[in-house]
């Protein structure tokens, strides 16, 4: 004779039967993966994951795309994923970096991307406004000298205490469910799809977490390099100085995530294969059970999508901006411009070597000031090539600021209509006050240009 449940199971007698078909592995998908992308950026969430999960469909046809195989392939239809872009850790492409001694031309990657999403939010700005300025888009531009970029074994963050204490909360609330089932109301079936998902999302977690995420890029370029002083040109301007090797970090790096059986990843397909395994056999338990026990299930699935959706809404750039920063030692300066004229002009300023040094290595005689003032602004008419020239000559040749004034007087802009001599002279006023406004900032400029700001 079957032992008698402790305590009769709340509305046995009803022939109400709810069905959750519809919701045991669809449900909350979406918020699961998200969660799952900050493991590896929080210490010790790998541990963190034994609670019952809703979205094993979902989880399953994502995470199972990683697998690399011929066999993966045929459960997991799909293009085969890296790991770090399948946790949205990498992929995203960045502004348009251009060398100004090399001629690289290319889209950054994904560093570069955060890179521009931290400045834009760069708290520390100083405003290069003044009487004379000609207000249109207020332009940012972001001067960094990249002094050490370290090769970090694992790349991660200490978790707040509100998310610890809410993990604990929802793993314990997985386990009750499962002991109420099984001890309070004599469901076994519901207490058996509990405790099912509470161990593969927990096994799985483990071992999706004990990958590494680095930092990887570039660290030894080809010999006799130059340095790899460049600007990324977006929306603002963000200027890159240091050694080859070290903007590389910028331009080239990705976040590379190593996963447990590289390169194939068969265990992850077994991950996979685990969380249908789990879908497939809560289908078909929970409407076994009693109300109570499906409603004890529900409670387990809606405080684990409580948590997910917690850890979901973390701001996982940011995360990596911080991550970005302990792997690239960068001094960030921070200035913003009344317009986009005055910017490029003082972008191209931030480029520029002392004389000096142009002189006595033959490196800096690549140096093209022209081509970068294309990139940034590329407006192709007469006033903007003759503004482009004058610009160019004051950065090649150290003409006397004067020159911004009698450029106006040479033969060839004799044929201008007036509208445009307007617009030229403007353009220049802009030029002009860019450059006052360089060598006023001493202080906050790189050294290697000291000579020029003290003429």
């Amino acid at each position: 004779m079957a032992p008698l449940p402790l305590v009769s199971p709340p509305l046995e007698n009803s022939n109400f039967n709810l069905d959750i078909f519809s919701v045991a592995g669809f449900f909350g998908g979406d918020e699961v993966l998200e969660s799952m992308s900050t493991i590896h950026l929080t210490d010790g969430r790998k541990w963190r994951g034994w609670y019952n999960s809703p979205g094993a469909y979902t989880v399953a046809k994502s995470v199972g795309r990683i697998a690399n195989s011929q066999f993966w392939r045929g459960l997991f239809p799909g293009s085969c994923q890296d790991p770090a872009s399948s946790f949205g850790l990498d992929g995203k492409k960045g502004p348009e970096y251009m060398a100004v001694l090399s001629g690289t031309k290319m889209t950054s990657g994904y560093m570069g991307y955060l890179l521009a999403q931290h400045v834009k939010h760069y708290p520390e700005v100083t405003n290069l406004f003044d009487g004379e300025s000609r207000t249109t888009k207020n332009t940012g531009v972001t001067i960094i000298d990249i002094q050490d970029v370290r090769h970090l074994p694992h790349l991660s963050s200490q978790s707040s205490t509100f998310h610890l204490l809410l993990s604990y909360f929802t793993m314990i609330s997985s386990i009750a469910c499962a002991i109420f089932c099984l001890i309070l109301f004599d469901d076994k079936f519901c207490f058996t799809a509990i405790l099912l998902g509470t161990i593969i999302g927990g096994i799985s977690t483990l071992i999706i977490g004990m990958g590494t995420l680095t930092l990887q890029t570039v660290f030894q370029p080809a010999p006799g390099s130059p340095p790899g002083d460049g600007v990324l040109v977006g929306e603002e301007f963000i200027v890159l100085r240091g050694k080859e090797g070290h903007v590389n970090a910028i331009t080239k790096g990705k976040f590379h995530l190593k996963l447990k059986g590289a390169p194939k990843y068969h265990i992850i397909g077994i991950c996979s294969v685990l969380y249908f395994l789990q879908f497939i056999v809560q289908l078909f338990l929970i409407p076994q059970g009693h109300l109570i026990g499906q409603i004890m299930f529900l409670s387990s699935f809606a405080i684990s999508w409580i948590y997910n959706g917690a850890i979901a809404s973390i701001d996982k750039e940011a995360k990596q901006a911080k991550l970005l920063k302990k792997s690239v030692t960068m001094d960030i300066k921070k200035y913003t411009l009344p317009n986009r004229t005055r910017a490029v002009v003082f972008t191209c300023l931030s480029l520029r070597r002392s004389l000096e040094e142009i002189e006595q290595s033959p490196v800096y005689s690549d140096f093209n000031p022209e081509s970068l003032l294309k990139s940034m602004l590329p407006n192709d008419t007469r006033v903007w090539h003759k503004w482009r020239s004058v610009v160019k000559d004051i950065l090649l040749r150290n003409q006397d600021p004067q020159y911004f004034d009698d450029a106006l007087d040479d033969e060839d802009m004799a044929d201008l209509r007036e509208d445009q001599r307007n617009l030229l002279s403007t353009l220049l006023k802009d030029a002009k006050c860019a450059y006052k406004m360089y060598h006023n900032i001493s202080d906050y400029t790189d050294p290697r240009t000291k000579s020029l700001t003290e003429k």
